[in-house]
């Protein structure tokens, strides 16, 4: 909304108010003078804490920038001039940059804000055509965060053996994980046919601090395709191909910062 002197204003509650809002909080639990002395003490310094926050997270926003377009940079070989140039050769090389800048700009993770640049660089090296799939790819990474990898991680790159539950022996629902690559597939689970597939009560019980926000997470991967029901047990779930791509560039960022 406009003020008299035509400045434009945002609607809702505005900053100043919160503050007050928190400082009278502060001073009507202390109670008395000393409350509203320190209630109304309170204000000025909130309201720097407030604006010091946000300064520190635009900083953080153009760190999480220039680190995502450094990556982009030294994957693809290219100096700052040859990467700027590539960045704006067409429409679909700025939307690919604006979008992983924006999306490296929303994360406090740094390996994701590497993998976005190690994508960025595929996408700037590849044919038109091509971008289309890193998009794609771009469009599932930008809703990733730390516990979505982790349970993609688990899916695509660790097996279920030995998966045994028997109450009336007395033995509780338990099982083996192995590093897919080192399953034998005739030692361990009798079938050349096995691939790696994980059900919710095992995904659970190898990750149970993502308990509160599973729904969320295996919606997400869903979503974008990068989780799909298992061809080898049913009710389970295997990465999709898709999915292993995409966990790559967290696997590749991961390891340049080791």
């Amino acid at each position: 909304m406009a003020t008299d002197s035509g400045e434009q204003r945002e609607p809702g509650i505005g900053k100043e108010a919160i503050l007050a809002a928190v400082a009278g909080g502060v001073g009507a639990r202390l109670g008395g003078a000393l409350g509203a002395a320190v209630g109304a003490g309170m204000t000025p310094y909130l309201t720097a804490l407030v604006d010091n926050v946000r300064d520190e997270r635009r900083r953080d926003q153009r760190d999480n920038i220039g680190n995502m377009a450094k990556t982009a940079a030294n994957t693809a070989g290219f100096t700052p001039e040859e990467l700027g140039k590539q960045m704006g050769r067409s429409q679909a090389t700025r939307l690919l940059t604006a979008t992983a800048a924006e999306s490296a700009a929303k994360t406090a993770w740094p390996d994701k804000v590497h993998a976005l640049g190690r994508l960025l660089a595929d996408g700037l090296i590849a044919d038109d055509g091509r971008i289309d799939i890193v998009a794609l790819t771009l469009a599932a990474m930008t809703d990733l965060e730390r516990p979505h990898v982790m349970v993609l991680d688990l899916v695509a790159n660790n097996g279920v053996i030995n998966v045994e539950e028997d109450p009336a022996r007395g033995i509780p629902f338990r099982f083996e994980i192995k590093p897919t690559g080192e399953v034998d597939r005739d030692l361990d689970v009798g079938d050349p046919n096995w691939i790696p597939d994980w059900r919710d009560r095992e995904i659970l019980s190898a990750r149970p601090q993502l308990d509160a926000a599973y729904m969320s997470i295996m919606a997400t991967l869903q979503r974008h395709a990068l989780i799909g029901p298992s061809r080898y047990r049913s009710n389970a779930w295997a990465a999709t191909d898709l999915g292993v791509r995409v966990l790559s560039y967290y696997m590749d960022a991961s390891a340049d910062a080791d």
